[in-house]
Order: C-alpha cells, then sequence, then structure tokens
C-alpha cells in the first residue's frame, strides 16, 4: 500500500501543468516570490506577504548571526542532553557524549540541517539560546524584516515565522557572507574525529546535484507545519535570482516549482535578448 501511494503521488507531480492559464508558471507553494536580486525587480509573486512558519530556513538567521558575531567555531565540541530538541525530538545521528569539530557542526547544520548540531554549536560559542535568539531578532529587525519572528535557533518552533518577501531581504545579507554562501552551495559534508571520517552528509537541496543549476546560496526546510519550504539564489541566464517558496505539501513540489519557474525565466530572458 506505502508503495502504491507514493507512485499515485509520483503520477499526480509527474501531471501537473507547466504553466497556468495565465501563462505564469504553476506553483504548488503557497507563498511564493520570484526577483532578480540585482534590481530587486519582483518578477513573480503569491501571497509573499503572509507570515508562516519557516522551519530550517531559520538556520540561515543563525548563520548570519554567528557571521556577524566575529567568533569562530570551537576546535572540539562535546555534545550534550541539553543540545538535543525537546520540542519535536527530532532524530540526529551525532551521538551524545560524542566530540566533533566545532566547523564540523557548522557545516552539518547548514548543508544536512541537523538541529543538534546547531544547538551544540550556539552553545558552544557561550551563548544562552534565549539570548542568541534576541540577537536573531534583533538582527531581522534591521534587515525590515518586518513580519519575521524567531523562538530558537534550528527553526524547530512553528512559532518561527517569516514571509517570502521578509526573506528576499535575509538572502540580500547572506549574500554578503562568503562563508555561509559556500556552505549551503556543498553538495556533501563529513564530521571527522581523530583524522577518520565517522559520518557523511548530503545537501538537502538535492538541486544542487544538477549541472542545470548554478545555486549561489540557499537552504531548504520543513516541519509538519512549515510544509516544505526552499529559498535560495540562484543564476538564472545572466542574471542572480531570488527564488523563495515556502508552504509546499510535498518535498518534490519545492523543487517543481523551482524548475517551473526556471524554465520560464529562461524563455522570458531568451526573447528579451532576441528583441532588437
Amino acid at each position: 500500500m506505502v508503495g502504491l501511494g507514493l507512485t499515485a503521488l509520483l503520477l499526480t507531480l509527474s501531471a501537473l501543468p507547466e504553466r497556468d492559464a495565465n501563462g505564469l508558471p504553476h506553483t504548488r507553494s503557497e507563498s511564493v516570490l520570484i526577483r532578480y536580486s540585482d534590481t530587486g525587480e519582483v518578477i513573480l509573486e503569491k501571497l509573499a506577504d503572509k507570515a508562516r512558519p519557516i522551519a530550517s530556513l531559520t538556520k540561515l538567521m543563525s548563520a548570519l548571526v554567528l557571521s556577524k558575531s566575529g567568533l569562530s567555531p570551537p576546535e572540539e565540541v562535546t555534545l550534550l542532553e541539553e543540545d538535543k530538541d525537546r520540542l519535536k525530538w527530532s532524530r540526529s545521528r551525532l551521538q551524545i557524549g560524542r566530540v566533533f569539530r566545532g566547523r564540523d557542526l557548522y557545516r552539518a547544520a547548514l548543508i544536512a540541517s541537523d538541529n543538534r548540531a546547531m544547538y551544540a554549536l550556539v552553545r558552544s560559542l557561550g551563548y544562552e539560546r534565549s539570548k542568541f535568539v534576541d540577537e536573531m531578532n534583533a538582527l531581522a529587525k534591521k534587515l525590515g524584516m518586518a513580519k519575521t519572528q524567531f523562538k530558537d535557533p534550528a527553526g524547530i518552533d512553528p512559532e518561527n515565522i517569516s514571509t517570502a518577501r521578509d526573506f528576499s531581504k535575509l538572502l540580500d545579507a547572506v549574500a554578503e557572507a562568503s562563508e555561509i554562501c559556500e556552505t549551503t552551495t556543498s553538495t556533501r559534508t563529513s564530521m571527522e574525529r581523530d583524522g577518520e571520517v565517522v559520518l557523511r552528509f548530503s545537501n538537502t537541496n538535492r538541486l544542487l546535484n544538477s549541472k542545470r543549476w548554478h545555486i549561489l546560496a540557499g537552504k531548504t526546510g520543513y516541519t509538519v507545519e512549515a510544509g516544505r519550504n526552499l529559498a535560495m539564489r540562484a543564476m538564472i541566464g545572466d542574471r542572480p535570482v531570488d527564488m523563495i517558496f515556502l508552504g509546499s505539501r510535498e518535498m518534490q513540489s519545492i523543487f517543481g516549482d523551482a524548475g517551473r519557474v526556471k524554465r520560464w525565466m529562461e524563455e522570458k530572458l531568451a526573447r528579451a535578448a532576441a528583441t532588437p
């Protein structure tokens, strides 16, 4: 029955229309904002000002706060009981009591979206979790993210909310942080101990595995309340484009939305280039 359910879902997704009746790309995400990053011109939007849970997209703000703090991840971090997610009890392959390099925890948090890695990293840098969240909210206010609020650094709390339009402002700030950009566009990472690889992780943004995409920065996110989310900056033709999709119900839908928007934009840019 599970197999039949999956097959039915895949058939449904493959049958989705490329365009809506108005000629715009079909999107299943509940909130969408597409804009040229270099000019800020909005190309496509749908409920872009509706606040909704953003799940692990939160980690981009956490990374930005860490970047602006000037602090470097500790050489070694021992995972403690307090690093567990005690709200949703989300899974982690990082065992309590194990020692990992702080740099590896940073990459696991942003690449594999590991919540325990983010909590341990924040703690190891001397922050009380609530104080760190205060800094996240202060930075959001500074960036002009008026409809955004944070309750935890990893995105577990459903009260971590934002809008697609607000998030485009965060992408502007993230684009200036080279380490965040490099990390979030890495296809994989590993955890080492005593010079030996003990764990390997893949990036949750599967578009990074496609040669058809040139992604400059981005993050995925998922909780039951938030649905599937994707926020990224990518090159379409020779233009940097921000693509934010919030509230999709299926994993494939956010990537399908991104693909349909990309093809529509490539045609749009090609027509513009051909116009005398």
